[in-house]
């Protein structure tokens, strides 16, 4: 079967809504895309849980300058809450993102679920830190759909998402994802690394990235420095 392509219309699944699950979500969702997002407390995922955590997150980057205002109110537009693998799989996501805790028999778990109950063409993204790709991608009937996608937090602020195919990874998964990225406003490496980045480093990170490509967030404006806000 063929693979369709990622595009702003396509539907991405976020497993877990945790503080990684949630930013991802929101980004997606400012973004105009369309997002699923799962949790198995249902509570996690309600309308005014998800408005107050957004608001919580994002009205101080909006105070500081890094976002509009308008962004702050789109954060949860486009996302649909799920408390069951089989909502998530209703809704044919084209891209699963994972970001549940780093045990390889939980996201096994998961993960072979949603291969049972979804599109055979769907790609799956691991936001592993600790876990071998191919370890995951060991457990699953359709290995060569599953590839790390890991993107560094804060998610709004850093244009950085890192790419880690395993051994079985279909080449054509690599580029979908790849230009997907691009469609975020995404600068793509390769990993893997086990590197996690400081407040600092990545205020700096952020500023230094913004003057090269020569925009941020589609034409936010660029952050100052925390030394700025008398923040140290």
């Amino acid at each position: 079967m063929a693979r369709a392509q990622l595009t702003g219309n396509s539907v991405v699944a976020v497993i877990g809504a945790g503080t990684l699950g949630r930013c991802i979500a929101f980004e997606l969702s400012m973004s105009g895309h369309r997002v699923v997002l799962f949790d198995k407390n249902p509570d996690s995922v309600s309308p005014d849980i998800l408005r107050s955590a957004s608001f919580a997150m994002l009205q101080p980057l909006w105070r500081l300058g890094y976002i509009p205002q308008d962004m702050v109110g789109r954060a949860v537009a486009n996302i649909t809450p799920a408390s069951t693998l089989e909502a998530v799989a209703a809704a044919r996501p084209a891209l699963v993102i994972e970001a549940i805790p780093d045990t390889l028999a939980l996201k096994h778990e998961v993960l072979r679920a949603l291969e049972r109950l979804c599109p055979p063409t769907t790609i799956f993204g691991t936001s592993t830190l600790n876990l071998s790709v191919n370890d995951i991608a060991a457990g699953l009937s359709r290995p060569a759909n599953l590839l790390g996608i890991r993107f560094f937090h804060p998610v709004l602020l850093i244009p950085l998402v890192e790419l880690t195919p395993g051994t079985a990874t279909a080449n054509d998964v690599v580029l979908e994802v790849q230009r997907y990225m691009a469609l975020l406003h995404k600068t793509s490496h390769f990993g893997p690394t086990k590197r996690v980045l400081d407040r600092v480093q990545v205020n700096n990170y952020q500023l230094r990235t913004a003057h090269e490509l020569g925009y941020h967030q589609e034409a936010l404006p660029v952050a100052v420095p925390v030394h700025q806000h008398g923040q140290h």
